[in-house]
């Protein structure tokens, strides 16, 4: 195990999180677990771009309160680093690992608390880090010592959140290392995950270049093309709000509106547009143009297709149930190719269809067979 040495490119601000300077500093640029909601990757609620938009902005401030998830998650993710130290990349083994005190790797958890960095190489982004992993250590997946140190990060989830995404690691997890790997100049990272509060998985993540360029890219321009810009406007806004010419204010936010990133197809970015307060007034109806009649059509179409699949998907699904229940089975077995089933949840009076076949969908073929309607419905 070597001693980490951070580039001097890399300044570090002590602060106490959800301090008043805490909230100050995270104004002061992109933090890691904001890069998926610039990139339209998270559903959570008040966590789309056009959210971050606002609070850095100050058009829109909503603090999330402190709650049970992020306080369980602040007194557990001592508890998931101490069993990443003792992983050795066969499951479960770390049990038996940690009660013979083997430890297998470490890590600077401890040392990083309270701390923010930033990459004079990437000014407008920061971080914080739940650990970094000290180098010289052998990696547990390729056998190979690592030079360079890496960058932990720890997460709680369940097996049935994790069900919902193609690859079963949610969406978001990989862009918040990239930008990590970023502001600590590495190329390497893992991810610790605490399943159902029960099961520990590790997920090596090494630097894609795709991805890097991809959160650079957006990153750069919401923050200088949307959010600096933005910010000169609010101020101009709040001067004449104080000087009593609110007409004049008002056309200053249309301005900073023009500014706002553009619309996703992320459920966080439909959530902000509900909840909008513009959206509740009884104003006068704006008249429409050919493509905003043309958006609406497509949005038809969209309803019409949605459909159309998922009676297809309810046929499929209906097949095979009648399929075991006309050999009274519940469960269909595919052998090494997995399983589809239909089973009762505690306390549930009718069954739930779970589909475990193991078949690689190709991403690259449903997007060929997406192309095929874009002008119809994209």
């Amino acid at each position: 195990m070597q001693e980490i040495k951070l580039s001097k490119d890399i300044e570090i601000t002590h602060i106490k999180t959800h301090s008043p300077e805490w909230y100050k500093y995270r104004n002061s640029g992109i933090g890691s677990s904001e890069t998926s909601s610039i990139l339209g990757l998270t559903d959570y609620p008040f966590s789309s771009v056009i959210d971050v938009f606002a609070r850095k902005v100050g058009t829109f401030v909503h603090q999330q309160p402190p709650n049970e998830n992020t306080h369980h998650g602040t007194f557990t993710e001592p508890w998931i680093y101490t069993n990443w130290e003792y992983y050795d990349g066969i499951e479960g083994n770390y049990v038996q690992n940690y009660l013979d005190k083997k430890k297998i790797r470490t890590a600077d958890h401890y040392g990083v608390k309270d701390k923010y960095y930033r990459n004079n190489k990437y000014p407008w982004l920061f971080s914080s880090s739940d650990g970094l992993i000290h180098p010289g250590q052998t990696d547990i997946f390729t056998g190979e010592v690592r030079d360079n140190h890496g960058v932990l990060e720890i997460k709680r989830t369940s097996t049935q959140y994790l069900r919902t995404f193609e690859s079963e690691i949610p969406s978001y997890y990989i862009p918040q290392v990239h930008h990590e790997m970023l502001v600590f100049d590495t190329d390497y990272s893992e991810i610790a995950l605490l399943i159902d509060g029960r099961k520990l998985d590790v997920i090596p993540v090494e630097m894609t270049d795709s991805i890097k360029n991809m959160i650079l890219d957006s990153s750069h321009d919401f923050w200088y093309k949307s959010v600096l810009p933005a910010r000169e406007k609010k101020e101009e806004f709040d001067h004449l709000i104080e000087q009593g010419k609110e007409r004049e204010a008002e056309l200053i936010m249309a301005d900073i509106h023009q500014l706002e990133p553009p619309a996703d197809n992320s459920e966080a970015y439909k959530h902000h547009l509900s909840h909008s307060a513009l959206q509740k007034i009884n104003a006068e109806p704006i008249i429409g143009g050919v493509e905003e009649f043309d958006i609406s059509t497509k949005h038809k179409r969209c309803t019409k297709l949605i459909n159309k699949l998922n009676g297809q998907k309810r046929l499929h699904e209906n097949t095979l149930r009648k399929f075991m229940i006309d050999n009274g089975a519940n469960k269909i077995d595919f052998g090494d190719d997995g399983y589809a089933r239909a089973y009762y949840r505690e306390g549930a009076e009718k069954t739930t269809f779970d589909n475990r076949a193991k078949v690689t969908i190709d991403s690259e073929e449903v997007d060929e067979e997406f192309k095929k309607l874009e002008g119809y419905v994209a």
